[in-house]
């Protein structure tokens, strides 16, 4: 599967997945991250990362949809919360695995220009690497059958097609 290859290759074009904090309240750092230029910016909460690949495959994913024209959102992270959440409602996919206030998130960044215009607002940050059982219970939640990288990306594009 290219895909699953491409998702576990380095460099992954610039493109960053590190698990962050900020001094701002989730609702402020929202709004200035809304508004940044120069690429994706999304932040996740945890509990509903199963993996570094499964972040990068719900950007894919909403890359495509967009490419395609069966975007549900009308931006592109949205769209990516969407096939995170695994879900086609997007207050689900904000409940299911916005970032929570008060708690650590999981900063997505399509860009390395996109990641210096975050850091600013970050007091934390380091390399995304959830344990097993993180990754087992996000994986629970979301419905999925295990953590192998081919699960998730199954599981995004199913919830595309379930009504």
């Amino acid at each position: 599967m290219a895909l699953v290859k491409w998702l576990t290759a380095k460099p992954r074009g610039g493109a960053l997945v590190m698990r962050a904090s900020s001094p701002l309240p989730i609702d402020r750092l929202y709004l200035k991250v809304r508004t940044l230029k120069g690429g994706v910016v999304q932040l996740i909460d945890p509990k509903a990362v199963v993996s570094r690949e499964h972040v990068l495959g719900a950007y894919m994913d909403a890359k495509r949809a967009f490419a395609g024209h069966t975007n549900i959102a009308n931006s592109m992270a949205v769209e990516m919360l969407l096939f995170t959440a695994m879900t086609k409602q997007i207050s689900d996919a904000i409940k299911a695995a916005g970032a929570k206030y008060g708690s650590d998130f999981v900063l997505f960044c399509s860009s390395n220009a996109a990641y210096l215009k975050v850091k600013p607002f970050l007091s934390s940050h380091a390399e995304f690497r959830p344990s097993r059982a993180s990754a087992l219970a996000a994986a629970k939640r979301l419905g999925i059958r295990d953590t192998s990288t081919e699960a998730v990306l199954q599981g995004m594009a199913l919830s595309r097609l379930e009504g």
